[in-house]
């Protein structure tokens, strides 16, 4: 057993008409022991009953604690076969709750999704991927990342459980996409910042139906140290 550190939070002081805070407590995990917090399966669990099935291919424990955010740059192209099992994973783990496609750059910039025989099926011709940088608060690396998977939907007028459910699904679907990027030897990094980027209404859709809920950038380069 370790001690739990007691800590008061001064967020008020005295005074006429302050309501009193009540005293909070804090855990401090000593640093001798964060390498032994493995992720349970029953965490699982709860996430598969909240996005309404089960995931066959759930990650270990060690593929958990291995994986890391790629630090930018994230270059080179991944193969075509890998970004197919990379987006089939994202699909199947959000449960229909969002679309999914991949944005690539040379030499065939496109934008592609699945196609029914689980082939890459071009969406739309051209570079998108500057456009993504300046709609992922500016980050101006993505314009160079091998490959970007996005996951798309949660229309403007979307009531309050759909817009839950869909951000849940969507941090799930990249998790997962991550840990198979990292199995077929890729750098990865989730990109959750996303302004004003209609996806849909870029794709000559009506505006307001298919935003950018969360991305997974990819490539084949490594930087020499990650973070977690």
């Amino acid at each position: 057993m370790h001690a739990a550190v007691r800590a008061r939070r001064i967020l008020q002081t005295e005074g006429p008409g302050v309501v009193p805070q009540p005293e909070r407590t804090y855990e401090v995990v000593p640093p001798e022991r964060t390498h032994q917090v493995v992720p349970p399966e029953g965490a699982y669990r709860v996430l598969q009953s909240e996005v309404g099935h089960r995931i066959a291919d759930v990650p270990t424990p060690g593929e958990l604690l291995a994986r890391r955010s790629a630090r930018p740059p994230l270059r080179g192209a991944p193969p075509r076969d890998t970004l197919r099992a990379v987006l089939a994973t994202a699909i199947e783990a959000s449960a229909g709750a969002l679309a999914w496609c991949v944005a690539m750059g040379e030499p065939q910039p496109e934008l592609a999704g699945l196609a029914p025989d689980g082939t890459l099926r071009r969406l739309a011709v051209g570079e998108a991927r500057p456009a993504l940088a300046a709609w992922a608060a500016g980050q101006a690396w993505l314009a160079d990342a091998g490959a970007v998977l996005l996951g798309y939907g949660c229309p403007a007028d979307a009531e309050a459980p759909q817009i839950r459910r869909s951000h849940l699904r969507a941090g799930f679907a990249v998790h997962l996409a991550h840990v198979s990027a990292c199995r077929h030897g890729l750098a990865a990094r989730p990109v959750g910042s996303w302004q004003q980027a209609d996806l849909g209404a870029a794709l000559g859709t009506p505006p307001g139906r298919d935003w950018i809920v969360h991305g997974l950038a990819l490539g084949t380069t490594h930087s020499e140290e990650g973070t977690s």
